[in-house]
Parts: C-alpha cells; structure tokens; sequence
C-alpha cells in the first residue's frame, strides 16, 4: 500500500502547550508502568521513545532510582 505525502507538527513547530502536554503524557505514563512491572517499564519506554522522537525529538531514557 502507497502512503500519501503529510505533513505533521515537531516539536519545534508545537505551542509550547501542546509539548508540555505531551511530554506530561508521557512523564505519567512511564511513571505509572514504572509501578507496575520492569517488563512493562520497559515496553512503555520503547512505546514512548517512538512516539517522541516521530514528532522530531531526540527520544526518552528512563534511569530508574529508587529512594
């Protein structure tokens, strides 16, 4: 199947308030799978890594501490 051309928005052409609510997504969302399972930790950060580096970023590193 042809993809047709698109254009969509980087990061870098977003409101500043479409970025934080996206990076706030995210941010919940890896905290979150971090409560749960490393397993799933680890397939969020994959999900999430994706997801931020198809709008133009350089990606997400989680480094987990616990106190």
């Amino acid at each position: 199947m042809k993809m047709k051309k698109f254009k969509s928005l980087g990061v870098d052409q977003m409101h500043p308030m479409q970025l934080a609510a996206l990076m706030n997504l995210v941010n919940t969302s890896l905290r979150l799978a971090s409560m749960i399972d490393d397993d799933i930790l680890e397939e969020v950060e994959a999900e999430a890594n994706d997801l931020v580096q198809l709008f133009g970023g350089v990606g997400v590193k989680v480094e987990v501490s616990e106190f």
